[in-house]
């Protein structure tokens, strides 16, 4: 992206010392500020040690939400609360979420991954993981929201790997995680859409610098990925 967009000598005049600036403002941390923390760690040790007490991760949530709440424990009331959640994003990921469990129970997942495994080609586990990583992009082609769109594949891909006789974590981590670096246009990163509005580069140009790195992520995650996940006890080529 450097040597594309020609950043190496680019210098913002008075960027470090703004920055600096904010910090110091920031003051010391609070006690409100660290009563949030505590609230988020206790809610991060109960998701880790979900096996141990057989808590599901939602009612986790929820009595991390009511820690917060607790009335005199922090400053925080409704209003305030309703002001500043952005409630697009969380329709859209709670609306991604209700679709998975839809596509669950209906069986649609299994339908479309079936759909899919039909025209993957037969080139040994490598070659599938490939097709399937460049496929992915070319579905992602599109989509704005990384998190909406790996959630709606989600099902899909983990439907696909039994099919294809390949381990479904490994599997579904690859798919995904490249996924997660769909960068080919604009488009398919809020954050570079964002960017992209700024009318500092052009469509093209993005595509240059976006395309290569798509690729690289690619290749990292099939010869440095999947060879840790098998080290880590799930190999690809064992379903």
């Amino acid at each position: 992206m450097v040597r594309h967009f020609n950043l190496k000598n680019v210098d913002v005049s008075g960027g470090a010392a703004k920055i600096k600036e904010e910090y110091t403002k920031l003051g010391k941390i609070s006690v409100v500020e660290l009563t949030v923390l505590a609230c988020f760690i206790v809610a991060i040790v109960l998701w880790a040690t979900g096996g141990i007490h057989k808590i599901q991760t939602g009612i986790v949530t929820l009595i991390a939400v009511t820690l917060i709440f607790v009335p005199g424990l922090l400053p925080f009331d409704w209003k305030n609360v309703q002001q500043k959640t952005i409630w697009g994003t969380w329709l859209l990921l709670a609306g991604a979420l209700c679709l998975v469990t839809a596509f669950s129970k209906s069986g649609l997942d299994t339908y479309l991954a079936a759909k899919m495994v039909e025209v993957v080609p037969a080139w040994g586990w490598m070659g599938v993981l490939l097709f399937v990583m460049i496929m992915v992009q070319v579905l992602r082609l599109g989509i704005i929201s990384n998190v909406g769109a790996v959630t709606l594949m989600a099902p899909i891909v983990f439907a696909m790997a039994p099919l294809l006789k390949l381990n479904q974590v490994a599997f579904t981590l690859a798919v995904l995680n490249v996924d997660t670096y769909a960068m080919i246009i604009p488009m398919e990163v809020t954050a570079c859409l964002v960017a992209y509005a700024s009318d500092e580069f052009t469509f093209t140009d993005f595509m240059k610098a976006g395309t290569p790195l798509t690729m690289l992520a690619v290749v990292y995650i099939a010869f440095v990925m999947v060879p840790w996940w098998a080290f880590c006890g799930y190999p690809m080529w064992q379903p």
